[in-house]
């Protein structure tokens, strides 16, 4: 199972989660918004992958920074039957999550603000 599509304005910045796909894209600032693709391979020096730990989720096997400019807005976990948990997260914070007890994860999905949609699947 895959997570809802996510839109990004690149004007402004304005992020969308397609809760139901009706097959039109989604328009902001007069044009319309870029689809995010779900990366699963880490290229750079910075860390985006979910990394599980334990009962923990934190984001990059050595943890993301979490700068004013540069962050991970949110982690989320897919589970079974299409059930989501988002944890979101400010510059500052520690991008990393205690796994819910009892809730079966498929997929983990990550949002950096500078490099887009990060995921995992469990």
């Amino acid at each position: 199972m895959r997570g809802k599509d996510i839109y990004l304005c690149e004007s402004c910045g304005n992020e969308v989660e397609m809760l139901k796909d009706a097959g039109n894209v989604p328009l902001c600032c007069g044009s319309a918004m870029q689809r995010m693709e779900e990366k699963q391979k880490d290229s750079g020096q910075e860390k985006h992958l979910p990394f599980v730990e334990g009962e923990y989720v934190q984001i990059g096997e050595v943890i993301h920074p979490m700068e004013e400019k540069h962050y991970i807005e949110w982690v989320e976990f897919i589970g079974e039957n299409g059930f989501s948990l988002k944890k979101f997260f400010n510059p500052g914070e520690v991008p990393r999550v205690k796994i819910p007890k009892d809730f079966k994860i498929i997929k983990i999905r990550a949002y950096c603000n500078l490099h887009g949609l990060w995921s995992l699947e469990v």
